[in-house]
């Protein structure tokens, strides 16, 4: 950012606090469609339970003796919470000066450390697998690739990339997902991938040209935001984070952020002229429904 100038036309004088802005809401996307909670300890712990499947003859016969039997239990899962922080520092120099578009050079840097520490989580989210920590070892939360490469590995297929290419055979992949998602008892609404993922995907449904689209709205195009799949339609969300070998498929409303502490700004001290700073906040990602997400890893 150091020395770039983003000049209107208009003659409004440049904002750098607008261009932190703007290059980090392309990196915020995914917590930005995401409900919060309120956690109580590092260890966020919630359950899950299943209705058993329909039995093949649940017919009951008349007058007949009930027997109960062995009551189940409820699932728990859990996720650790994660801290993530930005350190900055302001010199006196640096507080009294007037930078060219800027009001105020103390209120940008705390901006830029907010969207830093937001870019952190929304990464963590989308790459993180885990770790419960140590002394010396950071936690960090388990991110989407947990909860589809470790706890709902029959909904995630492993595939060699020579075979998801621009043909059916990889949108026949994707519909797989869907369709193991969805004999879960899921509904899977969104899709996540890297960019390069997204222009395959975009050439294997915009092949449709016989197809029946709805010309209001960006589905089955070289543009494709929404995909109309064989089990509903999916948007297709394409992400810096994501990495280039990985599709995740999922209900975004299972998916939740729980916040042990929201956001917050420390001052860490005064060193000779100059005053430090801390934003920081620690969460983790709360999957309400275990099964509901899936994906393709290419190998």
């Amino acid at each position: 950012m150091a020395g770039e100038t983003y000049t209107q036309s208009t003659g409004i004088k440049d904002s750098y606090v607008d261009a932190v802005r703007l290059r980090n809401e392309n990196e915020m996307k995914l917590q930005m469609m995401l409900s919060e909670s309120k956690v109580t300890q590092k260890n966020s712990y919630w359950y899950n339970d299943d209705v058993a499947a329909i039995a093949s003859n649940n017919a009951l016969i008349e007058g007949a003796a009930a027997s109960a039997g062995t009551p189940d239990d409820l699932d728990d899962f859990y996720n650790w919470t994660q801290i993530i922080g930005k350190d900055y520092k302001i010199s006196g120099t640096q507080a009294a000066t007037k930078y060219k578009g800027l009001d105020s050079y103390v209120a940008y840097q705390k901006a830029k450390a907010v969207k830093i520490v937001l870019a952190g989580l929304e990464y963590a989210l989308l790459v993180s697998t885990g770790n419960a920590g140590t002394s010396d070892t950071a936690r960090q939360l388990r991110g989407i690739p947990y909860w589809v490469t470790a706890v709902n590995t029959d909904c995630t297929q492993t595939l060699d990339s020579t075979n998801f290419n621009t043909s059916d055979a990889g949108e026949a992949d994707i519909n797989d997902v869907l369709q193991a998602l969805k004999e879960k008892g899921q509904s899977p609404n969104l899709m996540i991938c890297a960019n390069v993922m997204k222009r395959k995907i975009s050439v294997m449904t915009a092949m449709g040209a016989t197809r029946n689209s709805n010309t209001e709205v960006k589905s089955l195009t070289v543009t494709i935001t929404v995909y109309e799949s064989d089990f509903g339609d999916i948007t297709i969300m394409a992400h810096n984070n994501c990495e280039d070998d990985t599709i995740f498929i999922g209900d975004r409303k299972t998916l939740r952020i729980g916040y042990l502490r929201k956001m917050q700004k420390k001052t860490l001290g005064i060193v000779g002229d100059s005053v430090a700073f801390q934003i920081l906040l620690e969460a983790t990602l709360e999957n309400l429904e275990p099964t509901s997400w899936g994906g393709i890893v290419l190998t």
